[in-house]
Formats: structure tokens, C-alpha cells, sequence
């Protein structure tokens, strides 16, 4: 599913960002939030994922994958503690790792960071400076 803008509504609480999926019907003026991110910022810049949901409904339908690819695109990277991580949320990540479209680097078998191809992995990946 691809998600523009106007799909996605941002709020910040300190260094936590909410990514919100918002469907808004045509013809009423409220709006349906189908799946959230959020995203922990450090003082360094490192983006790891924090809670993520998909309503149960739309369950399958790559709507937590494309929460993952619009942080992705929104951070340049983004980092994860991947044997933290819930089944379903390594299922979409290994998804990302395999589906081309990005670069990714292991430290430890543990920590994960991927970014999309053609870009440079960034220093703040594990807080590396390669």
C-alpha cells in the first residue's frame, strides 16, 4: 500500500514521534486511524521503532510494512533491537530486507538498521562512525 502525506498524521511528545495511518472517509469530516508507530529518537539522531500496531481488520493488508517504509523514508534509517522485536514485527522487517529496496547492517546479531538503497548508511546506524 503506498501512503502519502495526507495518510500519515505526525505528533511529538518529547523525542517519541506517532506515525498515525488516518483513513478519511469522503463524505464525513472524521477520520479512522487503522495502525500507529512510534519512533524514539535519540539525542543523537538514531531512530529506533517503538510500539506498532495495525488494526485488527487490516491484519495482512501491508499497512505496518508501509508505516515501517514511510519512517524509513521520513529518517533516512530507521534502527531496531531485533530479538526485541515481536514476531510480526520481524516478519515486516525481514519483509523490507527482502524485498530490494533497502540496505541493512547487523551488529551483534542484535541491533538491526536498515535504509533505503542508493543512499550511504548514515554514522548514527549503531552510533558507528562508518
Amino acid at each position: 500500500m503506498e501512503l502519502g502525506v495526507e495518510n500519515i498524521r505526525t505528533t511529538q511528545k518529547g523525542r517519541i514521534l506517532n506515525f498515525d495511518i488516518i483513513v478519511r472517509p469522503k463524505k464525513k469530516p472524521s477520520s479512522k486511524i487503522l495502525g500507529f508507530m512510534e519512533v524514539h529518537v535519540e539525542d543523537n539522531g538514531r531512530a529506533y521503532v517503538g510500539n506498532t500496531g495495525v488494526n485488527e481488520e487490516f491484519i495482512g493488508k501491508k499497512l505496518g510494512k508501509a508505516l515501517y517504509e514511510f519512517a524509513i523514508a521520513y529518517y533516512g534509517e530507521l534502527n531496531t533491537r531485533f530479538d526485541e522485536a515481536s514476531t510480526q514485527a520481524q516478519r515486516v522487517w525481514l519483509s523490507l530486507i527482502n524485498s530490494g529496496k533497502y540496505r541493512y547492517d547487523w551488529q551483534e546479531g542484535t541491533y538491526l538498521c536498515i535504509w533505503p538503497k542508493g543512499q550511504r548508511r548514515r554514522k548514527r546506524c549503531f552510533g558507528n562512525s562508518s
